[in-house]
């Protein structure tokens, strides 16, 4: 019947798409992102042709379009296509605001916008608090973006991402030896 294959694609869908959701943690090794026979492209594809009406499937596909492809217009398209099915989909709104709005537009202020609604969808979650921090640090604001660190690390003390940003952010504003113990903490619990 029609309704079983729509159920199954339903199931398979999500995790599909989330075998992309490695992508941002991977995106530094510029070989493998520029690679076509990347296991992220072709999961991302599969999860789209299963269900393009899932947030998660729309989210893979901007994170290939933006880090494998570099095509701007459907990193764009995916990633609104994404808050529109969902609106409270944190990671499209993180990554949205990273990738796109920051790293491919430049535009700190809407990245912050974008980040920061994400954070006070789940208040009490590290990585969007984390996430926006580090956008705020990328802006100058580095007192906020301590100010987040900080309640991000107090919630989860072995945030790593929180650390990562704290040490950068302290680095950023000259703060040389805190950024150094702030490293040598974050290797520490890792």
């Amino acid at each position: 019947s029609a309704a079983a294959p729509r159920a199954k694609s339903r199931f398979f869908s999500p995790a599909t798409a989330g075998s992309v959701r490695a992508i941002p943690r991977s995106c530094s090794t510029a070989a493998w992102a520029a690679s076509s026979s990347s296991p992220g492209r072709a999961s991302a594809r599969r999860a789209i042709e299963l269900s393009p009406d899932l947030a998660e499937a729309q989210n893979a596909i901007a994170l290939v379009s933006c880090v494998y492809e570099w095509d701007w217009p459907a990193t764009d398209r995916a990633f609104r296509r994404a808050l529109e099915l969902n609106p409270g989909y944190i990671p499209a709104r993180c990554w949205y605001a990273w990738f796109y709005q920051l790293m491919v537009r430049g535009e700190v202020d809407q990245a912050i916008t974008t980040a920061r609604v994400a954070e006070e969808l789940d208040p009490l979650a590290a990585y969007p608090k984390s996430l926006l921090a580090a956008i705020l640090a990328i802006g100058g604001q580095y007192d906020s973006a301590l100010a987040l660190t900080g309640e991000a690390i107090a919630r989860e003390p072995g945030a790593f991402l929180a650390f990562f940003v704290q040490q950068f952010t302290c680095q950023f504003r000259g703060d040389y030896e805190q950024s150094i113990a702030v490293a040598e903490h974050a290797l520490a619990i890792s």
